[in-house]
């Protein structure tokens, strides 16, 4: 897979087997995942916070990119609520 031909419902598919093998499904309310989005969206802000984003380097970088990663993770996940048989309907 890459990033060139990888589509959405593959994204979905894989956010929702990792979650599936962990049996987080029990977690995964409306209010959470809303709550984690934006936890997860303040991480990222916060490592540009007091910096000049020309001057970030590799290692602060790659941080934001995981967390951009987990933003997207928890949005895909919100996005299936409903459409999933171990999902509370909205």
């Amino acid at each position: 897979m890459s990033d060139k031909n990888t589509y959405l419902a593959e994204l979905r598919d894989l956010v929702a087997s990792f979650v599936e093998e962990r049996r987080w499904q029990q977690f995964h309310t409306p209010k959470n995942l809303a709550m984690s989005i934006s936890i997860e969206a303040s991480e990222l802000m916060e490592l540009f916070q007091w910096s000049d984003e020309r001057e970030l380097g590799d290692e602060r970088l790659a941080r934001a990119r995981e967390e951009l990663a987990d933003v997207v993770i928890y949005c895909l996940t919100m996005s299936e609520m409903g459409s999933s048989p171990f999902a509370p309907l909205w």
